[in-house]
């Protein structure tokens, strides 16, 4: 039961990180600097937040 809750919050976790990487390229074609950095560092929070399940969902395969 536990494995589908962490799988279905990695899968949540990766659609938000496609589309926030998305709107970081996107600020960062337009020049906009504090939107560029507001999304660079979400998108560094998601990673650590994406990594820390992927690591909890195989921990608990073992």
């Amino acid at each position: 039961m536990k494995n589908k809750v962490l799988l279905i919050l990695l899968a949540i976790e990766i659609i938000i990180t496609v589309f926030g990487g998305i709107s970081f390229i996107k600020s960062g074609m337009r020049g906009d600097s504090l939107s560029y950095y507001g999304w660079a560092f979400f998108l560094f929070l998601m990673a650590f937040f994406g990594i820390w399940l992927f690591i909890a969902l195989f921990k608990k395969q073992e």
